[in-house]
């Protein structure tokens, strides 16, 4: 029995059609046009398609109207709780608004369980047109198809430009470091936010940037253009975000297509579509899509063995922020494998010129060994991290100093066999996707074993590697983790009123944590068992050799 929802989308399926100037059956691969009697015994055959009609067709391939009306229906649904997330969260209401940066407990109701469900639902929802739509993906080749999926992406990060960063302050910290730079003319590497007036108090205002030299030039392009117009400043730096969310996609599908044809499009709806990552690179603006924007570019030149634009492109990245210098060895040592003596010397000449970008980068900021204070500091700080929450269980026996030492030696040194393991591998079979396989793991294991700061955007180094990687068991992993991910917030910001958690501190610590990582682990674990493949494809790579 037909439904009302039935009607309704053969209604919708007559405005597209009317819309495009197609009948509502037929394709490419459609039967003949219909020949009907004229009376005199003679056929008659139906009028040709017009010049608008075989131009659509061109354009929609092989691809069928359903797939693609279903594509268009799970776009609109990602988009329609987008809308609601920045109508609630309207930046300009907010900002600056009472002088202090502000989380999303402080921004709604204060009745927490009807505040916890209202954003639970808002941020989960729309994985119910992201998940499907992979599926529908799958199949897709027409540039009308890949016109949906960058003209949503583009869509969703147009529509995140106007919400308040509700789930970090990051972005705030950006343009105050920015004003440093280009307003004060002093170097954000070195003094903090808080020596010079800002629009609001932020945290960690006392801290001067943590982040690499590129990352500090780049901020200053928004601040030029907004000067101090404060909302349009932190909008110019989700600006700066959408160019690299945009980039990210077009890299992953211009990658993808050259190394695993036939699913780019799948590959770039998996990155761009992935309801975390529109929200945590537009809706907070965090500038790790510009690390991981240069490191895929870097990646695409791997693929087609051009080092002298590949090498220099992740030294770029590593100056965004350095979290790239762990994937840095791995992609040297495969381009060495696979390179011939002609592509050897391209790889020394594009190692030296890297070295030289970086040089040139840091020149301007360096202040010696004090250049990298911030940095390390952080790296010795702690919060809701894996490791954290193994030392509060082994604090049982000991003390917490012996309990952080211990984990901390051998999460390092399990991290340094699982690394070289890794690069073993990749010097035995080298071959593009277990090197892409290979930078993944890189991230995800110092994630688990070496993180004591975590922050569930740092995700965000992993999810845009594992999209050039569209097989069933990467794409399961960035779906299961992100959507875990996704409560961790929530659970951080409200565990305290569920009193089983709260009444524990070890249940206290780990439940964010494990929203984040259980789902990961899980996932990882059952794909490299299935497959018995530590890349989780069935089918190995097949290795490269020096051409």
């Amino acid at each position: 029995m037909r439904t009302a929802w039935d009607r309704h989308v053969d209604r919708f399926r007559i405005l597209v059609n009317m819309t495009v100037s197609l009948p509502l059956e037929g394709g490419p691969d459609a039967a003949p046009p219909a020949v009907t009697g004229n009376g005199d015994g003679r056929g008659v055959s139906s009028p040709a398609p017009s010049p608008e009609g075989r131009s659509v067709n061109r354009w929609r391939g092989e691809d069928s109207r359903d797939s693609l009306l279903a594509l268009v229906l799970l776009g609109a649904v990602i988009e329609i709780f987008l809308v609601v997330l920045t109508r609630r969260f309207w930046l300009s209401n907010w900002f600056p608004g009472p002088g202090v940066s502000l989380g999303f407990p402080q921004m709604m109701s204060g009745f927490w369980s009807s505040d916890f469900r209202w954003l639970a639902l808002i941020l989960i929802a729309p994985f119910e047109g992201f998940v499907p739509a992979i599926w529908y993906a799958r199949r897709l080749r027409s540039r009308f198809a890949a016109g949906i999926v960058f003209g949503f992406a583009a869509l969703f990060a147009v529509t995140l430009l106007g919400l308040y960063p509700i789930t970090a302050s990051d972005l705030f910290h950006y343009l105050a470091d920015a004003r440093t730079l280009w307003v004060y003319h002093q170097n954000p590497m070195q003094v903090p936010p808080d020596a010079h007036a800002f629009v609001l108090g932020i945290s960690w205002s006392q801290q001067p940037s943590p982040y690499g030299p590129l990352w500090q030039l780049l901020s200053v392009v928004p601040v030029a253009f907004t000067g101090n117009h404060w909302v349009a400043g932190v909008i110019g730096f989700k600006l700066l975000s959408m160019v690299c969310y945009l980039a990210s996609a077009a890299l992953i599908f211009v990658t993808v297509k050259r190394t695993w044809p036939g699913r780019e499009l799948q590959a770039a709806l998996i990155y761009a579509w992935n309801p975390f990552v529109v929200f945590r690179v537009i809706g907070n603006g965090h500038n790790d899509a510009a690390m991981m924007a240069l490191a895929l570019g870097a990646i695409y030149f791997v693929a087609r063995r051009w080092w002298m634009l590949a090498i220099p492109l992740l030294a770029m990245s590593v100056c965004i922020k350095y979290s790239t210098l762990l994937i840095v060895p791995p992609v040297l040592l495969y381009a060495w494998v696979v390179s011939n003596a002609r592509e050897r010397r391209d790889l020394y000449l594009a190692t030296g010129l890297a070295i030289v970008v970086a040089a040139l980068l840091f020149l301007p900021f360096w202040r010696g060994f004090d250049t990298f204070k911030t940095f390390i500091q952080n790296t010795n700080l702690t919060i809701t991290a894996v490791p954290q929450i193994v030392s509060i269980k082994l604090q049982e026996g000991r003390s917490a100093a012996d309990a952080d030492h211990l984990v901390r030696v051998a999460g390092y040194v399990v991290f340094a066999l699982v690394y070289l393991g890794l690069l073993v591998t990749i010097y035995l079979r080298p071959a593009f996707r277990g090197l892409v396989a290979a930078c993944a793991l890189v991230f995800i294991a110092y994630l688990l074993l070496c993180t004591w700061w975590f922050r569930p955007w740092y995700f965000i180094w992993f999810l845009s590697l594992t999209a050039l990687l569209p097989s069933f068991w990467w794409t399961a992993l960035a779906v299961a983790t992100t959507f875990g991910a996704t409560f961790f917030d929530l659970i951080e910001q409200y565990r305290s009123h569920w009193s089983w958690i709260w009444s524990n501190e070890w249940r206290a610590y780990a439940a964010p944590v494990f929203s984040a990582f259980l789902p990961l682990v899980v996932v990882l674990l059952l794909g490299v068992a299935i497959t018995g493949a530590w890349s989780m494809m069935r089918e190995p790579p097949k290795p490269e050799s020096a051409a």
